[in-house]
């Protein structure tokens, strides 16, 4: 974040994005490779719009494409900051070098704000947030529609992120049970203990190594005593040790570093049971609730006066008091999973059934012919 712009990133992954479908997204923060997890699909059509894609997306590449055409454009995106985007300040200079890309600008925004006036129209259910990616008090395209535009799709792949891990979670689920299922009563039991010894271990690890609140001031004093070696704790020296590349703020890499020990904790690095997917969200979710704790500005960075304020206040949480486990899912929706999967599983063995089925009857067909052949020789 600190070493690379966003919106670089904005430009070169929508470009290429333009001609390679995505993969699903990773779980990731989504800030620093923005369209790069876009997926690059076209408009639905209206009468078959699907209100849980991102309705937006061609929009989205189609104006980026245009101002990386543009030397001026170019130049804007590679130079708009993550504070402009998050705080969307509109006052920069919207000057481009070409009339041909003011006039493209101005027909893709024309074109949009027609499609979602025919949304609107013709579609029931349409969410709230259906225009929230464009400026509709005005006809041109400028500055505004571009943060607009950017702060949608941030916010639109943290949520996509979020519903991915969730889903996720379910399938994971889902697996385990149908496990159990095929195991032997043996094999269910010896499982079991497995289970239960890796939580009996992991118990013992924290009362050895007691995990903090990522964040706390008892975390954070640890990583100054253990892993920077201080012995005495001050948070100005500490903030200005971790600002590792001494612009006065901690970006969300930065104050990666700053949690990875309590990360550690609970997903050690050498227990091959530890989930990747887990471990990162689990990353990704401290680093959301630090920023939105700590960055009163939320401008996506800490700065020294932040921390330090932060720092000063008296904590309200309980050092002692075990984490709290918040179900990612419903019983509703696990339930829907299952029907969901169990109807794809039996499409596909039908699927696989009249297949074999066709291929049966082609092997008598080709049987009786080659019989016929023999006969006519005879």
């Amino acid at each position: 974040m600190s070493t690379l712009n966003p919106c670089f990133f904005i430009t070169i992954m929508v470009l290429t994005a333009l001609r390679l479908a995505a993969a699903p997204p990773p779980p990731q923060r989504p800030i620093k490779n923005t369209v790069e997890q876009a997926e690059a699909e076209p408009y639905p059509d209206s009468d078959d719009f699907d209100l849980g894609t991102r309705h937006y997306n061609k929009y989205l590449m189609d104006v980026v494409s245009v101002l990386d055409g543009d030397e001026h454009g170019k130049k804007l995106l590679q130079e708009m900051s993550q504070i402009d985007i998050a705080l969307g300040n509109f006052t920069k200079d919207f000057k481009l070098k070409s009339k041909e890309a003011y006039e493209q600008l101005n027909q893709l925004k024309s074109d949009e704000l027609e499609r979602l006036r025919h949304l609107m129209k013709t579609q029931q259910g349409i969410p709230n947030d259906l225009t929230d990616h464009i400026d509709t008090n005005k006809r041109h395209f400028d500055n505004a529609d571009l943060i607009l535009l950017l702060q949608k799709t941030i916010k639109d792949i943290d949520e996509k992120r979020k519903e991915a891990f969730k889903n996720y979670e379910m399938e994971k689920a889902y697996n385990k049970t149908k496990m159990l299922e095929k195991m032997s009563p043996e094999q269910k039991i010896e499982f079991q203990k497995a289970e239960k010894d890796h939580e009996n271990k992991r118990q013992l690890d924290e009362k050895k190594n007691p995990t903090h609140e990522p964040g706390s001031k008892e975390q954070l004093v640890e990583v100054a005593e253990e892993k920077d070696h201080l012995e005495n704790f001050d948070p100005k020296t500490f903030f200005h040790l971790h600002d590792l590349d001494g612009n006065g703020l901690w970006d969300e890499d930065e104050i990666g570093v700053v949690i990875q020990n309590e990360v550690d904790k609970r997903f050690p690095p050498n227990d091959p049971t530890v989930d990747p997917v887990e471990k990162e969200e689990f990353r990704e979710n401290v680093k959301d609730d630090i920023l939105n704790e700590v960055d009163t500005n939320k401008d996506l960075f800490i700065s020294l006066n932040e921390f330090l304020k932060d720092y000063n206040e008296p904590e309200t949480h309980d050092a002692n008091k075990p984490e709290e486990h918040t179900t990612l899912y419903s019983p509703e929706e696990y339930q829907d999973m299952v029907e969901e999967r169990e109807r794809l599983f039996d499409r596909h063995l039908t699927t696989m059934n009249i297949n074999q089925l066709r291929q049966n009857d082609n092997s008598t067909i080709n049987h009786h012919e080659q019989q016929q052949l023999e006969n006519n020789r005879v």
